[in-house]
């Protein structure tokens, strides 16, 4: 495609969305700033294309009341783009969509919605060093307790943004030592300004190089902090980690290993600081030359935090297409654990994944009277597995997460958010699709009046008719359930027709 062409046609785009969307002004800063840098790359391939579409639904429970059943229309006009720039020194991938909704029934609930996803990163010259930006816009549920379901039609959203950058160091020729580092900054903004945050974060890693033969060592530190922007509340987060020790002898490696971690809130009624370190002796067994067993022996420095114990690892990496990995330790709230499975083969993916980790300011599954900048511990299960099979694609995926509060010594406020989804796509012909799409979710909340549960079941059956000129008819039909032992409960059948362009 021409460079001139391609600049002709980002500036009328430009020119569209601005007069489209009161958040644009943000979203062009960035596009002019990656025009100018592309320019640097000569080699660059720059793809846009534009979109615009049309939607009609029908829905019979509009107000989502089994005791008012109201049927209703809304429409959704949309205006979006993707971009692609591949060079030798930037990357850039940007997603952004603008939709419109009409609704017959309350004009009041009439909006303007955006979703955005930006990625932008360069290397400067031969450093090592790589600029990178990036900025999200997302649309979230403003109460999950009243309902869960992120959904235009259903209403009850909010936008959240997320506004980053950073640079990050990587040493690519020094064969005695390699370096990696990163710092960034995000600026985090919710339309009802619950949570709203400034986030600042850093990384470095130091470890030996391809000419050390005889020992290793490893130092592995991290920061992570973030700042209310109204208030005093905030959270930090530093973790640690040391390990020096002999490379493999007769396939052992034994070395020295300490970790430490502090985590702080910081809160207008109440404050939670804590910390714990421990060290001691390692031992690795490999059983290749990238899988291995490990065991350690570590000595608590803080014993009202954590005994001694004896920690654990495995690590096994037959292929590229398999890894595993799991550890058994413990960290400043107990027992810790974590695990990792990869697995693909030509038609199959499956990826499982467990984690604990502190969380603080994240509102994608907060209630309407939860403390959003309070410090939580969140163990998070997700299973993800693609099938790709001749003339469709089926995915599953599994996720269940626990959040409990550090400042609940019983642990009864913690809040559960589990479910599946489950999806086909076929294609029937060159020009047809069929798609049908299953979702569950159980989402648990621990109040002061009681517990709450929601279940929400969601069927959706689609076709999807390519005609010229990249125009694309979707017609749908929506199943919508929702039983819950506090709120109200609804059915909900929905119609919908989709008229699609792309340029």
């Amino acid at each position: 495609m021409d460079m001139a062409m391609d600049m002709a046609m980002v500036e009328k785009l430009q020119l569209k969305v601005r007069r489209f969307t009161k958040h644009s002004f943000a979203c062009f800063m960035v596009s002019s700033n990656i025009i100018l840098l592309s320019n640097v790359s000569h080699a660059a391939e720059i793809e846009f294309t534009p979109s615009v579409g049309a939607e009609l639904v029908f829905t019979d429970n509009a107000l989502l009341d089994n005791n008012n059943k109201t049927p209703g229309e809304v429409g959704i006009l949309s205006l979006g783009f993707e971009a692609l720039l591949d060079g030798n020194q930037s990357n850039l991938v940007w997603d952004y969509q603008a939709r419109q909704t009409y609704y017959s029934y309350d004009s009041d609930r009439n909006k303007l919605y955006h979703e955005m996803l930006f990625s932008f990163d360069r290397r400067l010259g031969n450093s090592g060093f790589t600029f990178n930006a990036d900025a999200n816009v997302s649309i979230l549920p403003s109460d999950v307790s009243e309902n869960g379901i992120t959904d235009l039609v259903s209403g009850n959203l909010i936008q959240g943004t997320d506004y980053g950058f950073g640079l990050d160091y990587q040493n690519s020729t020094n064969n005695h030592f390699d370096i990696g580092a990163s710092i960034g900054a995000n600026y985090i903004q919710y339309e009802d300004d619950r949570g709203n945050n400034d986030r600042q974060d850093a990384d470095l890693k130091i470890k030996q190089g391809q000419l050390q033969k005889r020992y290793f060592w490893l130092l592995d530190a991290n920061l992570d902090r973030k700042q209310a922007r109204s208030g005093s509340n905030n959270t930090e987060e530093y973790k640690y980690k040391l390990e020096f020790g002999l490379q493999q002898i007769n396939r052992f490696s034994p070395f020295i290993q300490y970790y430490g971690e502090s985590v702080r809130g910081e809160y207008t009624t109440n404050n939670v600081q804590t910390e714990f370190e421990r060290w001691g002796p390692a031992l690795r067994y490999f059983l290749t030359r990238t899988s291995y067993l490990e065991v350690s022996y570590n000595f608590s420095l803080d014993k009202s935090v954590n005994d001694d114990y004896l920690g654990a690892a495995i690590s096994i990496e037959p292929s590229q297409r398999t890894r595993l990995y799991a550890e058994y330790s413990k960290r400043f709230f107990g027992h810790a654990y974590e695990f990792q499975l990869s697995h693909r083969n030509r038609r199959l993916t499956n990826t499982i994944s467990y984690d604990e980790n502190p969380s603080s300011f994240d509102r994608e599954f907060i209630a309407a009277d939860t403390a959003v900048e309070e410090l939580k511990l969140a163990k998070t299960l997700r299973w993800t597995s693609t099938l790709n099979l001749r003339r469709g694609t089926a995915i599953l995926t599994v996720f269940d997460t626990d959040t409990l509060s550090f400042q609940d010594q019983d642990q009864s406020s913690s809040d559960n958010v589990q479910g599946y989804k489950l999806s086909y796509i076929h294609r029937l012909s060159r020009f047809l699709d069929a798609s049908v799409r299953y979702s569950w979710d159980r989402n648990s909340f621990q109040r002061s009046y009681g517990q709450q549960i929601d279940y929400y079941n969601r069927w959706e059956f689609s076709i999807a008719q390519r005609f010229a000129h990249q125009i694309t008819a979707t017609y749908s039909y929506k199943l919508n359930m929702k039983d819950s032992n506090l709120n109200p409960d609804y059915d909900e059948n929905r119609i919908s027709v989709e008229l699609s362009k792309a340029f």
